[in-house]
């Protein structure tokens, strides 16, 4: 019995890996680079691939052009994993309001953030760079 569970544990493993029609090369590189992801589903489409993942608790997604270059990578995370700085910058500007969740966006000009705030009357949609620059996107007031 204790077999048949560790083989169907490896079975599901390496299945998690597997996606319709995407480049073994890869997916081997995704490997290498993300040895710690799980929940890993590809997708692929006439523009390229894209997989989605979870890596130390935070939910990313990464699309590759059909060449298997890094096009964009996104990760969805709670305030505790924004960095510091960006955290501090917040604070400062939105004084009072709680950080709900944060996108983080990598394309090949940079790193962007965008940043939910809330408070007891709004929510506030906010964009962000690596270098602490915050602007309000827009505010929704809560009913």
């Amino acid at each position: 019995m204790k077999k048949l569970f560790i083989a169907a544990a490896m079975l599901v493993s390496l299945s998690s890996f597997a996606g319709p029609g995407v480049d073994e090369e890869l997916e081997r590189h995704f490997r290498e680079t993300f040895p710690a992801a799980n929940a890993i589903k590809w997708y692929d489409s006439k523009e390229g691939y894209e997989v989605f993942f979870t890596l130390n608790n935070i939910q990313c997604r990464i699309q590759y052009d059909a060449d298997g270059t890094m096009k964009t990578m996104r990760r969805d995370y709670t305030k505790e994993s924004l960095p510091m700085f960006i955290t501090g910058a917040v604070n400062k500007k939105y004084p009072g309001k709680k950080i709900f969740g944060v996108t983080e966006l990598t394309t090949p000009s940079g790193l962007q953030y965008h940043i939910v705030l809330q408070d007891e009357k709004s929510w506030y949609f906010v964009d962000g760079t690596s270098g602490g620059d915050l602007s309000l996107n827009h505010k929704l007031h809560k009913n």
